[in-house]
């Protein structure tokens, strides 16, 4: 069986501003939107280099739990924690995130491996790591 990740799916409560925040931020693009009325929905589903994130705004959303956005706490629950990118120049894009304002959750760390990471926040609160493209042995994964 080959399988991939198809998509990664998050509701969001101001749809233009996440939308924004992907493209703006990372190069994401609207490929398709859909309003469903009787659902009171909005859909949007944005692409980069095959990674599609499908962003849903309902009129009647549950707010994200506080818990929900502490890294430290939300590592202990059950369920999905985070989504990663990886990059090319961890370093350059930290610079550009902090530069920009984005909320920065961690410094750039290091796993045991050597392999280098940091977390952010998007404008809901939702926590994303961005991870260096190489592993501990400097070589490109």
């Amino acid at each position: 069986m080959n399988i991939k990740i198809d998509h990664i799916a998050l509701s969001v409560s101001h749809l233009e501003e996440e939308i924004s925040f992907y493209e703006n931020n990372f190069g994401f693009r609207c490929i398709d939107r859909v309003v469903n009325q009787s659902e009171k929905l909005i859909r949007c589903l944005l692409e980069k280099n095959g990674i599609k994130l499908e962003l849903f705004c309902f009129d009647d959303f549950n707010p994200l739990p506080p818990y929900r956005k502490d890294l430290n706490k939300d590592i202990k629950t059950l369920g999905t924690k985070h989504f990663a990118f990886q990059v090319d120049d961890i370093d350059l894009v930290f610079a550009e995130l902090k530069k920009k304002g984005i909320d920065l959750v961690t410094d750039i760390e290091k796993l045991e491996n050597g392999l280098r990471y940091f977390f952010i926040k998007d404008p809901e609160g939702i926590i994303l790591e961005i991870i260096e493209s190489k592993n501990y042995n400097g070589e490109v994964r």
